[in-house]
């Protein structure tokens, strides 16, 4: 482990020792220049220069990554002045900032997922800035004084997010309509259970390995996998892919646009079919991997019970004693590109669990709100017992 990563004596608000320690020299002239701007300056220069990278420094994370990275950094420097905490040097981030944002996010309700991912940026950028120890684990909110109930994923599905036949017939329909292109990205991504961008980039002449669909291209974390092409309908389906894209090195989308301009293309087109949450199908494409979930893990004996009845396993199913259904939600789990098995769940749900419906939706939310291990320390409690006094605002 590092000593300059993870040194916490060391004095990272002194702008020239951290430049020589955590900088490229070919960089050095321009960082001074945007030390001298300001924090707006100072934070576009960090997130263009230092926070494009994976961990390992091997290459660069995706488009939608370095978004992510980008809007929470900005939104969180611009609600922390908003407290009172007038921020000039961006080094000078601390622990009090953090928080004060995760007591601010928390009371304004964000999802705990949505806290857990922004407490990952908040700890890439303190890698950067030199603090690298600073943002601890979710398990270890109580570091900061704060429960982290308020970050905990809920790992297993309670709704069912797949799309129904009548949905996929229509808005199958419809892409082709609008752009033959996309038609088949939705065609492929139920088929095989692929990413918006897996399915956008996929060459479909050079995946087809005979058995299995091999996946390079915009998987994430650049995880390669195989899909079985196990079924005609499967194989049907790549076969006029690679019918309709005649150069064999091409995407089903084309490469001429670039990938930015593909990605857009893509999400326009979502939108255009109604594709989207607020859109008139209520669901966006990733749905479509959820049906493939389902699909695969039914198909082999595997219960989902997201769907209630319609989850049951098939008659014609196998069936499968516990270890072997383990066996099986392996072989749906990884061909989605997962390692773990457990990721199932967050597609099919779990038979101990009371599937969400839109009728018991509230009901549900009110009986987590209800739980005592969610309150462990209220919003108010949050606040009043860590917040600094100074620079924060009264509330109402």
């Amino acid at each position: 482990m590092s000593n300059a990563k993870h040194n916490r004596n060391a004095d990272p608000n002194k702008f020239e020792p951290w430049l020589h320690r955590y900088v490229p020299p070919r960089l050095h002239a321009e960082a001074r220049r945007a030390w001298s701007q300001g924090w707006r300056v100072q934070l576009a220069w960090v997130k263009k220069n230092m926070l494009n990278m994976r961990d390992d420094g091997t290459a660069r994370v995706g488009i939608k990554t370095q978004e992510n990275r980008s809007q929470v950094l900005q939104q969180a420097f611009t609600q922390l002045r908003a407290l009172g905490f007038k921020i000039e040097n961006i080094l000078s981030f601390n622990q009090k900032h953090l928080i004060a944002l995760f007591t601010l996010w928390y009371e304004d309700q964000a999802k705990p997922g949505t806290i857990a991912d922004r407490r990952s940026i908040l700890s890439v950028f303190c890698n950067a800035i030199g603090k690298g120890g600073m943002v601890p684990s979710v398990k270890d909110f109580n570091r900061l004084g704060l429960t982290p109930a308020m970050a905990k994923r809920t790992t297993v599905a309670r709704e069912d997010k797949s799309w129904g036949d009548e949905q996929y017939a229509e808005a199958s329909k419809e892409a082709y309509l609008r752009d033959p292109k996309y038609g088949r990205i939705v065609d492929m991504m139920l088929a095989y259970g692929l990413r918006g961008k897996e399915g956008y980039m996929l060459e479909p002449h050079l995946a087809d390995c005979g058995t299995h669909l091999h996946l390079t291209h915009g998987t994430k974390n650049g995880r390669e996998r195989d899909v079985p092409i196990d079924t005609p309908e499967k194989r049907q389906i790549l076969d006029r892919c690679k019918i309709a894209v005649l150069d064999k090195s091409d995407s089903i989308s084309g490469k001429s646009r670039g990938l930015r301009a593909t990605r857009d293309w893509y999400k326009r087109m979502n939108a255009k079919i109604g594709a989207t949450l607020a859109g008139k199908i209520g669901k966006t494409p990733h749905g479509l991997r959820h049906t493939f979930a389902h699909d695969e893990l039914m198909k082999r004996g595997v219960p989902v019970a997201v769907k209630g009845e319609a989850g049951k396993v098939p008659a014609d199913a196998p069936k499968l004693s516990n270890p072997e259904k383990r066996v099986a939600r392996k072989e749906v789990a990884e061909a989605m590109g997962h390692s773990r098995i457990s990721v199932t769940g967050a597609y099919a749900g779990s038979l101990r669990a009371v599937p969400t419906t839109h009728a018991n939706i509230d009901a549900s939310r009110a009986a987590r709100h209800a739980d005592p291990a969610e309150q462990q320390l209220t919003p108010d409690a949050i606040r009043a017992k860590q917040l600094p006094d100074k620079g924060m605002p009264a509330k109402n």
